[in-house]
């Protein structure tokens, strides 16, 4: 729901030169005024709904000491989801094909119109064997079903059409028709089609497959190599879908709608895929002789069909540009860091009283020089992959459409800069009304490599009472990690890097007294 307070909007149309418009007017001035251009309001007609379902699981685990070197672990979970219902039947759900809306509690129609998975047992499995005294080998396999039903703000059956509704107001730009001293009107736009969801009764369960392959070795006292690989399959993830996208074509968009009676056309449907493979290696030295690390490395590829329009790409939760033709939109994860190395450390310089460096060193020596302990944390990864789309749609569908793809389109790193990150001439447009072939998520932005450091200090003050020092260095290096490129063809920006995804360093101290 957008809105639900209501919002005006000022955009300086009651202030501006009626004798030449253009770069004249000012929204607050509007403001001042009390003159709003439009207003929107979304609403619950018939009150606000209540909702409820239940989540249930069980677990069984066995552990087997198979021999003195094998070790098994046996599980068994299972869940039960209940689909939501609302305790007045207020939820509707869109039938495809028919075009009707189906009520709950009406027609033969269920108060929660979802089905009822009962059969979502997932199994686990875990092995340990010792090879030697210093090398273990570890495998693991297990099921995951997991709820993403809820009861959040978008795409839910008790937000729908008649259930919820969105009322609109535009004036002209020479009459105006809302003033502040009089509010939001709850009036619906009678140019507003309504807005529907749909959800397949059939209410399939999300889940994940994942396994792992682990050797572990240990070579020194205090420092253990890792080597391992990770896999994940996803089944039924949910996509969000507008399955009332408009067939490409000439004249007004609503008559090529399937639905024309309707505008979007909102989908939460379990279709979507997902692949994840990666080698992921280790080194861990525990504290001993004034220092510890961990270094990770991990080298992965993850495929799916939408990540959720949750991520750092700003992918829109909508992402398929033909419902028609889901597939077309299987390509890289919006997370999918192709590389990525991390390193934390904390090193205690042997310096002080009583350590290997000024042994006897004086009180004021010691509090100079002594009990020092240094951080450092690195991570380099490199680009998150981002899809392109035209400035201007040639598909005429009131959606956005992709161009056609006539070459790979990643330039060499030594050709990037962030005024031309891509080959932006590897990307034309499609003939008229029809969508483009360019996949999604084909290009890949750029890295990114931070350092941390700190150094903190514990001066004891008296028995009960001391004073820590810390000092905090962020991004030490000032070096500037770019955001992702503008990804609108025929643009003037398409190609070019207008932000950072870090702050420029910050140094950053503080006391703290502790008793």
């Amino acid at each position: 729901m957008s809105a639900p307070s209501g919002s005006l909007s000022f955009s300086g149309t009651y202030t501006n030169n009626p004798a030449a418009t253009a770069g004249t007017g000012a929204g607050f001035a509007d403001f001042l005024l009390g003159l709003p251009v439009s207003s929107a309001k979304s609403a619950f007609p018939q009150g606000t709904p209540y909702e409820r379902y239940s989540e249930y699981g069980l677990f069984a685990q066995d552990q087997w000491r198979a021999t003195t070197r094998l070790t098994v672990n046996l599980g068994i979970r299972y869940d039960l989801f209940t689909p939501v219902s609302e305790r007045y039947n207020r939820q509707s759900d869109f039938f495809l094909g028919s075009g009707t809306l189906a009520i709950a509690g009406q027609g033969g129609i269920s108060s929660s119109i979802l089905g009822l998975q009962n059969h979502d047992f997932s199994p686990r499995l875990g092995l340990a064997y010792q090879l030697g005294e210093k090398t273990v080998v570890r495998a693991a396999y297990g099921l995951f079903y997991f709820n993403e039903q809820g009861i959040g703000g978008s795409t839910r059956l008790f937000i729908n059409y008649p259930f919820a509704a969105q009322y609109t107001v535009s004036c002209s730009s020479t009459a105006p028709c809302l003033s502040t001293s009089t509010g939001i009107p709850a009036t619906l736009s009678a140019n507003n089609l309504p807005t529907a969801v749909y959800q397949p009764t059939s209410n399939l369960t999300p889940n994940m497959q994942q396994w792992n392959l682990t050797v572990e070795r240990q070579v020194a006292a205090s420092l253990v190599f890792r080597a391992a690989y990770v896999g994940s399959h996803g089944n039924h993830l949910n996509l969000n879908i507008d399955e009332n996208v408009a067939v490409p074509g000439p004249g007004p968009v609503p008559p090529r709608r399937p639905y024309p009676s309707y505008g979007v056309l909102s989908s939460w449907e379990p279709r979507g895929p997902s692949n994840y493979h990666g080698l992921q290696l280790s080194a861990e030295k525990r504290y001993s002789a004034g220092v510890s690390f961990l270094a990770a490395y991990t080298w992965s590829k993850s495929l799916d069909n939408g990540s959720g329009g949750n991520s750092s790409t700003g992918e829109s939760r909508i992402n398929t540009q033909d419902p028609r033709n889901v597939r077309a939109n299987y390509g890289l994860s919006n997370f999918d860091y192709r590389h990525r190395f991390t390193l934390s450390m904390i090193y205690e310089p042997p310096l002080g009283h009583g350590r290997k460096f000024m042994h006897d060193a004086n009180r004021f020596e010691d509090a100079l020089a002594g009990g020092w302990q240094l951080t450092s944390i690195v991570t380099a990864q490199s680009g998150a992959p981002f899809s392109v789309t035209l400035a201007n749609p040639t598909a005429n569908t009131g959606t956005f459409t992709r161009p056609n793809r006539v070459c790979d389109g990643n330039l060499p790193a030594d050709k990037q800069s962030i005024s031309e990150w891509y080959d932006i001439t590897c990307f034309v447009n499609p003939p008229i009304y029809t969508f483009g072939n360019t996949g999604r998520n084909v290009l890949i932005g750029p890295g990114l490599f931070t350092w941390d450091l700190g150094a903190d200090k514990d001066f004891r003050m008296t028995e009960k009472f001391g004073l820590q020092f810390r000092s905090e260095f962020f991004n030490v290096l000032n070096r500037a990690n770019f955001g992702l490129p503008n990804g609108s063809i025929d643009s003037a920006a398409a190609g070019t890097i207008t932000n950072v995804l870090t702050n420029a360093r910050q140094i950053q101290f503080a006391l703290r007294l502790h008793w």
